[in-house]
């Protein structure tokens, strides 16, 4: 498996919005809510890579909790998982941790696309983020799942993650227990 992190690129931008439309077709909201968002933008027509780049800003400076939109306000950085020829999955690392960072979202959070689910690209990409996180000097790192992401509790799980906490939670209309896990990122 060849796959490597790296910033958001306009060489793989088209194929990152395949990985949207991917999301649509199986009405999937990730809980990085671009994925989602931006292939709806690209049905009403083009949107290109500096309008993206430009709006993944603000995208990632609020995200839903509990139904609300919340100010995060923390300094992070977003990478793109890719092989050779296409994006594979998103990741973000948050800096510092406000109080809902802490209770709902962690250090970091991650997307695999739909086709590439179940090919072990998970796991390699969160080991990647944890090698970046300690770069930025955070250790452990807070890592969250739902309860019922099975898939996700066992590549935090093989990454290290040690379960501290399962927080009771309503996101996307649904109540769910939060899994909270630390991980050691050296």
């Amino acid at each position: 498996m060849k796959a490597m992190l790296i910033p958001p690129s306009r060489k793989y931008f088209d194929s990152y919005l395949e990985a949207c439309h991917e999301y649509e077709q199986i009405n999937e909201h990730s809980f990085l809510h671009d994925l989602y968002e931006f292939a709806h933008l690209k049905r009403g027509g083009e949107i290109s890579f500096n309008a993206w780049k430009n709006g993944i800003i603000h995208q990632y400076y609020f995200d839903t909790i509990n139904g609300k939109y919340q100010m995060l306000s923390v300094p992070s950085t977003t990478f793109w998982l890719v092989d050779e020829t296409q994006y594979i999955g998103i990741g973000i690392i948050r800096h510092r941790m406000t109080k809902a960072i802490e209770e709902y979202g962690g250090n970091i959070g991650y997307a695999i696309r739909p086709t590439k689910w179940n090919q072990g690209y998970g796991t390699l990409q969160l080991k990647l983020l944890l090698k970046e996180a300690n770069k930025l000097k955070i250790n452990p790192a807070l890592v969250t799942c739902d309860e019922e992401n099975i898939a996700s509790k066992k590549l935090i799980e093989k990454n290290g993650g040690k379960l501290r906490d399962k927080l009771p939670t309503h996101t996307n209309g649904k109540d769910i227990l939060l899994c909270r896990y630390w991980v050691n990122t050296k």
